[in-house]
């Protein structure tokens, strides 16, 4: 089988604006004292959003993920660059997760878990982000598994 090599949706690096902004905005509002007494940390704040945004953007443009003939593998990485590679013949469970700002956006989250891992409240060994038609990525793994 050809591998396949895609990237997440557009609505992914929305997603982590929405996420990344909200943040910000808790932040902001419960420093406010203390840009009522330090100014000057105003110029400071900005400079930590837009280089928090300039970040996602960069983050964003790295995440590639492989749907191969034998296997599943992701890389991402700004500064230091991750990959996963998982094997068909691991992979236990495959979960479909959105959140509600997911769902609005249209977005779902795949979660591969393989033996070892499964059962254990840990987090799924690759997570496939940013899909838009989630059932059809999930089957088309899922009959790849089987």
């Amino acid at each position: 089988m050809a591998k396949h090599d895609f990237r997440p949706s557009p609505k992914l690096r929305v997603l982590y604006n929405i996420y990344f902004a909200g943040i910000i905005l808790v932040f902001y509002l419960f420093t406010i004292p203390l840009l009522l007494l330090f100014p000057s940390l105003v110029l400071a704040y900005l400079l930590v959003t837009f280089l928090g945004f300039a970040y996602i953007r960069a983050y964003f443009q790295t995440i590639l993920y492989n749907i191969g003939g034998k296997e599943v593998s992701w890389s991402r990485g700004v500064f230091f660059k991750r990959t996963s590679v998982v094997p068909y013949t691991r992979i236990t469970n495959i979960d479909a997760v959105q959140g509600p700002v997911q769902r609005w956006l249209g977005l779902g989250t795949l979660k591969l878990q393989t033996a070892g891992y499964s059962g254990q409240n840990v987090r799924a060994e690759l997570r496939i982000e940013g899909v838009e038609e989630l059932d059809k990525l999930r089957t088309t793994i899922a009959k790849r598994v089987k």
